[in-house]
């Protein structure tokens, strides 16, 4: 997951592909739960361009991500095609994924309670697999408003490799974004928006932010994340700060703390985010009017 789903959204839908109206490429780092060993551990890049008068957009995300004894690489196809709806645009879009699972049995910081050689579940060295997924999504925006409903991996997809337990598998994870912008005056704007992500067996995780932002182009913001355990008031409370240093440029900068029990053992999370649009938009005025969030 990503605190800065605002301006990260092509990992979660396909069909914001459409929506950027040039080129642009996305770089994101988090690092978890600083201070554990083995904690979730993120890299990603994300490639989007459109064709034919902007209504048709293709794009790419590579991500690494590394949990505990896991680690793997995700890899992206995406196609979107956008058309106009009332006052706004609705796309629509699927993804073509390919992911490299493996998990490392190997080293001291492998036990069980039980005993390793009474476990099923941990086989000797290292094991891969490689699987394939699809995905689907759509996107409404407005200059003021924004929809977006999508599913990124349909299938529930086994990841066993060779072994015969039923140990592990992908499950459908199902996002809804939510967001719209409120003008204070001609050089603030003021944006609630949420991202709700729902799977099957799961608590309800959701993602509910505030952000202020001065001339379009300097950005504060504050998010609620539900979940944590019992005896905490949520996951977690996380600030971003981001700035649109120039038209074609785009940093973000995400500290969350965590209000659960873990943040006993952990100094918190860190996410560092940037963007490129390459050459300009077409008309000049649309040149920040929230181009990252709508």
């Amino acid at each position: 997951q990503y605190t800065q789903f605002m301006y990260n959204k092509q990992v979660y839908n396909p069909s914001y592909v459409t929506v950027e109206g040039t080129p642009s490429i996305g770089l994101v780092y988090r690092t978890q739960w600083v201070g554990i060993e083995g904690a979730p551990n993120h890299q990603g890049l994300s490639f989007s361009m459109p064709l034919r008068n902007d209504r048709i957009g293709l794009g790419v995300n590579l991500r690494r991500v590394s949990i505990g004894l896991t680690n793997e690489i995700l890899l992206d196809g995406l196609y979107g095609y956008r058309f106009d709806l009332g006052v706004g645009s609705l796309s629509l879009g699927m993804q073509l994924s390919l992911k490299s699972f493996n998990i490392d049995f190997n080293g001291d910081n492998v036990f069980t309670s039980d005993g390793i050689s009474n476990d099923p579940a941990v086989q000797d060295g290292s094991r891969s697999t490689q699987v394939f997924n699809f995905g689907l999504g759509a996107y409404y925006r407005t200059d003021k408003f924004f929809f977006g409903l999508s599913m990124p991996r349909v299938q529930n997809v086994d990841l066993n490799s060779a072994s015969d337990l039923d140990l592990s598998r992908e499950e459908r994870h199902i996002y809804t974004m939510l967001g719209a912008s409120f003008d204070v005056n001609e050089n603030i704007s003021i944006t609630p928006q949420l991202l709700y992500r729902w799977v099957k067996n799961t608590p309800a995780d959701l993602d509910v932010n505030l952000s202020a932002s001065y001339q379009r182009k300097y950005t504060a913001g504050i998010t609620y994340r539900l979940g944590g355990d019992s005896d905490s008031f949520g996951e977690s409370l996380d600030l971003i700060l981001s700035m649109q240093i120039n038209e074609n440029i785009l940093v973000g900068f995400a500290y969350d703390y965590t209000l659960s029990a873990i943040r006993k053992q952990s100094s918190g999370s860190l996410e560092f985010i940037s963007k490129y649009r390459f050459g300009e938009t077409q008309d000049e005025e649309d040149s920040y009017i929230n181009p990252r969030y709508f």
